[in-house]
């Protein structure tokens, strides 16, 4: 009979009885208790040693790569742009030729300007690599596109388009871009001015065309005289 099987017996004996024999286990079964506890205590140690040793490995691959970046970012610091702005005569500036009402300037100025003429004012954060660099480059394509710095030496079909693409941009709200805004809150237009400076280069576009026709066209005193001198060389040559 085995072990266990005492045990039952006596247990169902006892319960007859109202004795309850108490089995003291064999030595070998506490001695492979106790080792296996033990084996188990030691593997449970070795899995926390694993796992702390990689959790600090991964905090020193982060700490590497952190420095790393900081390490180009110190770097990128010692190439400045170049903020310069190029030279125009100011007789060929919009301003100057179309003479805006004052309301129309100062929008011009403070939403148009920074971007789409010769006279950019960098702002502070502009030192910040690359910031800087982006902003630079959004400057240059946006004077490549439209330079009111230069605006006397547009020919008038091309300044006629221009006023066109600027009043549509600034109705549909695309300009000046949000973006630009967030960091320039005197650039943000209400409706009432976004419809004011719509106005205004709708009105320079008209008045481009009209101008432009004009120049195209002959003057009819010019084709009068044109005639007339043309008549008299005949009577000239018949004479003759």
């Amino acid at each position: 009979m085995s072990i266990r099987e005492m045990g039952k017996e006596f247990s169902s004996i006892g319960c007859f009885t109202g004795f309850s024999p108490v089995m003291e286990e064999p030595p070998g079964l506490s001695i492979s208790f106790i080792v296996g506890g033990f084996f188990e205590v030691q593997g449970g140690l070795l899995s926390t040693n694993l796992i702390f040793r990689q959790k600090t490995a991964m905090s020193k691959i982060v700490k590497n790569i952190l420095l790393g970046l900081l390490a180009v970012f110190v770097i990128l610091q010692f190439f400045q742009i170049d903020k310069t702005n190029p030279e125009a005569p100011a007789e060929q500036d919009l301003m100057a030729l179309t003479n805006p009402p004052d309301e129309v300037a100062t929008l011009l100025k403070s939403a148009c300007y920074d971007c789409h003429s010769n006279e950019t004012v960098y702002p502070w954060y502009t030192n910040i690599q690359p910031v800087g660099w982006w902003t630079k480059d959004h400057v240059e394509e946006a004077r490549g596109h439209l330079n009111f710095s230069e605006w006397g030496t547009y020919p008038a079909k091309k300044a006629a388009h221009k006023m066109e693409e600027s009043y549509e941009e600034v109705e549909g709200g695309e300009m000046p871009l949000k973006s630009y805004t967030l960091a320039h809150s005197e650039a943000r237009l209400n409706d009432e001015q976004r419809d004011r400076l719509v106005a205004w280069f709708q009105a320079q576009e008209t008045q481009i065309k009209q101008a432009g026709s004009r120049s195209e066209t002959p003057a009819p005193n010019m084709i009068r005289e044109s005639g007339e001198d043309e008549d008299h060389e005949d009577h000239e040559d018949q004479d003759h």
